[in-house]
């Protein structure tokens, strides 16, 4: 055996061991018994994309002279994003060694694929398929990959997990039949008595009811039902106007209702494609989370209702859209953000935030594209879905969920200790960074998940000018983009910090408050970031 294949053995044998001892809760690899320089991998489709709830196998082809020289990889799960057993030429494979890292490990290479795979951009190996047809590969990836004999072996764990989740499925599938079917004898033996009007209306209020209950009870769990004389309760009491955007099992409308005059967003909910209880707890979370949430700066919850095995969430309608318009705004205009817009608008997400982090509430994916403006210049924080709730003697969570761009170094590396309030802080520091200099500090062309690890954990951002904001503004970011989460200030210190400015600025004796639009310089001029990441040289 060459002194080469032993180094790579080594190497493998050390990565091995390490992934058996920090394991990263979405994704795996193990080498196949037979061969130690081909292994089979694991990752999980993740959070807000149309992977989400897929478990995706592949494998790896380690050559004789790894770490020195780069693997091949495959993806053998149907997925509508790679061909199946095609190696993919990623700036990570034996299609780019100029390109190749050798410090890189198993789950540096995996974190970038999976990265590549949450992309759009083609390469040697893609496929072009819908967002539809990509979540319909992630609800079957699951009784495919069981299927696989050698997936079986080397990951009993995740099979025994898809064993239980098939089940559920199964058994949802069954209860919803079984209702549909007491449904329609009911709905028979209501039609052969309908002599009565009285009792046929007491029957179709009962028939309506018992739909709601049975399906909230079988599929959402303990969410209350609406009262019957909801305006805001009825699919039919709106026109809808036009779709705002989409998520794995959503889709969000902008809407008029009937009765009221209102315009809303009407967020629909498939559930009769949410097997996945994680997805169903997703679900009733946000409800939960929206209704214990009363601020002016926050997206107030109206109502929910389900029909037709769907659940509506109606919400109110930011008219003027999201921060990141603005901000592309700005940048297509070639001005920078006056100071004085920056701390109405900063000072807005920061009372929203600290509302929020007083009902032990993180948001815990703050970016520009989930802060929403009226078109009466009112800020309000949206897109709770990911929110989570911490009771007293809860501080941390452990789960990986958010845009990179806008994660704390303590959450996109994992930490053991997780992460807390103060991770929300890290992303505000991002977001006033992006208001004043039009991009992400760490904003890079090209940029894979890797290197933007790198990146983030270096505080490798460009200072602001400081010819153009004022030592307060840039001061403020700095105590928020510090790598220890227990050095940074809470929520009522950036608030409090936040408002002064705000007032400072509107203050007309102040002379600030007459500071020209400044030019940006090429350095600003990049895109606003918003969450995208793709690899390097990846084609």
């Amino acid at each position: 055996m060459s002194m080469k294949s032993n180094s790579a053995f080594h190497r493998l044998q050390v990565e091995y061991r390490r992934l058996i001892k920090d394991p990263i809760p979405y994704l795996t690899a193990q080498p196949l018994s037979s061969n130690l320089l081909e292994w089979r991998f694991v990752v999980r489709g993740p959070h807000d994309t149309p992977y989400e709830g897929g478990i995706y196998q592949g494998k790896i082809i380690f050559p004789s002279e790894y770490p020195f020289k780069p693997p091949s990889i495959f993806m053998l799960t149907p997925n509508g994003r790679f061909q199946i057993n095609k190696s993919l030429c990623l700036t990570i494979t034996s299609y780019h060694p100029d390109s190749w890292n050798p410090s890189w490990s198993i789950s540096s290479i995996l974190n970038g694929f999976l990265s590549f795979m949450c992309d759009t951009s083609a390469t040697l190996g893609s496929i072009q398929t819908s967002y539809a047809q990509k979540c319909k590969y992630a609800s079957d990836s699951l009784s495919y990959n069981i299927r696989d004999p050698v997936f079986c072996e080397l990951f009993p764990d995740i099979t025994e997990e898809i064993k239980r989740i098939l089940i559920e499925r199964t058994s949802n599938i069954s209860l919803m039949n079984n209702f549909n079917q007491e449904q329609q004898l009911f709905i028979s033996s209501t039609t052969t008595n309908s002599n009565n009007n009285n009792n046929n209306s007491t029957s179709t209020s009962w028939l309506n009811s018992l739909i709601n209950m049975s399906i909230q009870t079988n599929v959402l769990g303990p969410v209350p039902p609406q009262a019957g004389s909801d305006p805001y309760g009825a699919l039919k009491n709106f026109d809808i106007l036009k779709t705002l955007g989409n998520g794995h099992f959503s889709v969000v409308y902008s809407a008029r209702n009937r009765f009221t005059g209102v315009y809303v967003a009407l967020k629909k909910v498939e559930l009769s494609r949410m097997a996945d209880s994680k997805a169903i707890e997703d679900c009733k979370r946000e409800i939960i989370l929206l209704q214990q949430l009363n601020h002016p700066n926050i997206i107030k919850y109206i109502s929910h209702f389900v029909e037709e095995n769907d659940l509506y969430i109606v919400l109110e309608l930011a008219s003027a859209g999201d921060l990141a318009k603005m901000i592309k705004h700005f940048l297509r205009s070639n001005k920078l953000m006056p100071e004085k817009t920056i701390w109405k608008f900063f000072s807005q997400i920061c009372s929203g935030l600290e509302h929020m982090h007083s009902k032990r509430i993180m948001h815990r994916d703050i970016k520009p594209a989930n802060i929403f403006v009226s078109a009466e210049g009112i800020v309000r924080l949206g897109d709770l879905g990911l929110g989570r709730f911490f009771g007293s003697k809860t501080t941390s969570a452990h789960s990986m969920v958010g845009t990179p761009y806008y994660m704390s170094p303590e959450r996109i590396h994992e930490h053991d200790l997780g992460y807390d309030f103060r991770s929300d802080i890290w992303s505000l520091g991002c977001i006033l960074y992006e208001m004043a200099a039009l991009r992400s500090p760490f904003y890079g062309e090209n940029l894979n998940l890797i290197l933007l690890r790198q990146k983030i954990e270096a505080l490798d951002y460009t200072p602001l000018p400081t010819n153009f904001y004022s030592s307060e503004l840039r001061l403020l970011i700095s105590k928020c983009l510090v790598l220890d989460p227990e050095k940074r200030p809470d929520i009522v210190e950036v608030n409090r910090i936040a408002q002064m400015m705000y007032a400072r600025f509107t203050n007309p004796n102040n002379n600030n408050n007459n500071t020209p639009t400044p030019t940006p310089t090429s350095s600003c001029r990049n895109e606003s970031a918003c969450g995208n990441v793709t690899p390097v040289n990846n084609r």
